[in-house]
């Protein structure tokens, strides 16, 4: 039952395993116990008592601190860096700016901003997201991804770059453009 747990990430189902062995573990140790008892071993039913309640204490902190981070929404472990691992392997990605993981089942729902270059077009943005999220599911099996994106400007752009960014967000048309800086001489047309 417990492996049937695991794989369906069933906190009720891991409950009953945890309860159903318990049952028996606790079973064993105060027929231990009763027999050692038999044989004129005083106090042994109260170390068997003893232990079964360790026991019974143990299991319920275990299920209270798993029970917790299910209702928090908190990632499996190591979850947040394996995909911000994933994602700086793509070209392209300037910045990570949100990354949020929650699990619902056995499905992980992740949403993540990052920043790219404004002057990639649509279509590389596009492909840009489907490399993340392939690098991300050949990781983690089942996921639900919704990436956002956020163009900046880069340092390296250049004054003719920003020029015709400019430009296209007015919906304007520009030639014959010439700029002169104290070493380089630009050309927009």
């Amino acid at each position: 039952m417990n492996k049937i747990a695991k794989e369906t990430k069933s906190q009720a189902l891991e409950v009953d395993a945890l309860h159903f062995s318990s049952d028996i573990l606790s079973s064993v140790v105060v027929l231990l116990g009763l027999i050692l008892m038999s044989f004129g071993i005083n106090g042994a039913d109260a170390i068997a008592a003893l232990f079964v309640a360790l026991f019974v204490m143990h299991a319920g902190y275990t299920m209270g601190k798993r029970t917790i981070k299910v209702l928090m929404d908190a990632a499996p472990e190591g979850t947040l860096e394996t995909i911000e691992e994933q994602i700086k392997k793509v070209e392209n990605v300037l910045e990570i700016k949100q990354l949020r993981v929650r699990p619902a089942g056995t499905t992980l729902f992740v949403e993540l901003t990052i920043e790219v270059n404004r002057r990639l077009t649509t279509e590389q943005v596009h492909i840009l997201k489907r490399n993340i999220a392939d690098k991300i599911k050949s990781k983690i099996s089942d996921v639900d991804l919704l990436i956002h994106t956020i163009p900046i400007s880069v340092k390296s752009e250049t004054i003719v770059e920003r020029i015709h960014i400019l430009v296209e967000n007015h919906s304007l048309e520009a030639h014959n453009v010439y700029v002169h800086t104290n070493d380089k001489f630009y050309y927009y047309n």
